[in-house]
């Protein structure tokens, strides 16, 4: 599941009592969390085509760190990741269409293999790794939820001269999720081998 910059609207303002956008608050956080060395996430949904290996990454990509195909609306194991090289060795021109094993991301597309047959694989999943931390027009990863409406949260009650005293458990939440997420992000650093650790 993502969460977009208008369901942390509708939930920080539940959550505060108060109404409208609070776009600057979201901004605020996602600095923080990139200039905290928080690797924040977005997923994206894209159609695929039958026989259509290329497809182009989502907007503001840092990088591709998984591919999940959809048999129907369920979400499939992840791709392998390979290199140019090995997609281009095991590349042949006559191979039928069917269920992506393995994807490559280069020069700016995603290239997948086999091809896909869409009455079977309609759609995947990509997660990203996001260049752009004030983008409120992305879709965040449904893991950041909490530590984003804390942040979002603490921001609205200090621009309110109520950061000291409303806003004191949204921060400590906030601070605790970001220790969170950078234990995470670690583990999964530490616990992955990617085609380039070989």
């Amino acid at each position: 599941m993502t969460l977009t910059a208008t369901d942390l609207d509708t939930l920080v303002n539940a959550r505060t009592g108060r109404t409208g956008t609070h776009v600057e608050e979201l901004k605020a956080i996602l600095h923080d969390l990139a200039l905290r060395g928080v690797h924040l996430l977005g997923e994206t949904t894209q159609a695929l085509t039958t026989g259509t290996r290329q497809y182009t990454t989502p907007t503001n990509t840092k990088r591709v760190r998984l591919i999940n195909v959809l048999f129907g609306a369920v979400e499939q194991d992840p791709l392998d990741e390979i290199t140019w090289h090995e997609y281009k060795r095991r590349l042949s021109p006559a191979a039928s269409n069917g269920k992506p094993t393995v994807f490559v991301v280069y020069n700016g597309s995603i290239y997948l293999d086999p091809p896909p047959l869409t009455t079977d694989y309609p759609n995947m999943k990509i997660t990203t790794e996001l260049y752009h931390a004030d983008s409120t027009t992305i879709s965040y990863a449904d893991r950041f939820r909490e530590t984003l409406l804390r942040g979002m949260c603490y921001e609205v009650y200090l621009g309110l001269d109520l950061g000291a005293t409303l806003g004191a458990p949204h921060q400590v939440a906030y601070e605790t999720g970001v220790l969170r997420l950078l234990g995470a992000q670690s583990a999964e650093r530490n616990g992955r081998t990617r085609y380039g650790d070989i």
